[in-house]
């Protein structure tokens, strides 16, 4: 799962999509775990639950792993800083569409590699891997409209 790897450096080139792959491929193409336990959550409008990798060279937040079952359904990146080369390696998007992070955010689709990148200028909030998906299809996925919570901070 060496593409596991290549998605949490930011050689988001290299990374063609997520196929079939156990928490124990995660596991070992991540390292250890932040935390031994997996947490409850939603991905994709499924409850799902998540693990916490310490990441790689795009992910120094750390990198998500969504499960179900033993299945990675899910890969996320808040805030990733990929090399400026990874971005022109990686091509222009098959599809820009609009974000819920307001007007002047896009998603930016490459389907057949199963990634998606919130991004605003040179500021990526998050993004995604996940299987290869339909770009018709993504208009009715639950990821398609995801967006940061916001919760108003207490005084």
């Amino acid at each position: 799962m060496n593409e596991l790897r290549a998605y949490a450096d930011g050689r988001w080139a290299d990374f063609g999509g997520l196929d079939r792959c156990g928490m124990a491929d995660a596991d070992a193409a991540l390292g250890p775990r932040l935390f031994d336990q997996l947490y409850g959550g939603t991905f994709g409008g499924e409850p799902t639950q998540f693990a916490l990798y310490p990441g790689g060279t795009a992910s120094p937040k750390g990198l998500t792993c969504w499960i179900l079952g033993d299945v990675v359904v899910g890969l996320e990146i808040r805030q990733p800083t990929p090399a400026p080369e990874a971005l022109a390696d990686l091509g222009e998007p098959d599809t820009v569409i609009g974000s819920e992070l307001g007007p002047s955010w896009s998603q930016q689709l490459w389907p057949d590699r199963g990634l998606v990148l919130h991004r605003h200028d040179e500021v990526i909030a998050v993004s995604f891997g996940l299987r290869p998906f339909d770009v018709e299809a993504w208009e009715s996925d639950p990821l398609r409209w995801w967006r940061i919570e916001r919760r108003p901070a207490r005084r």
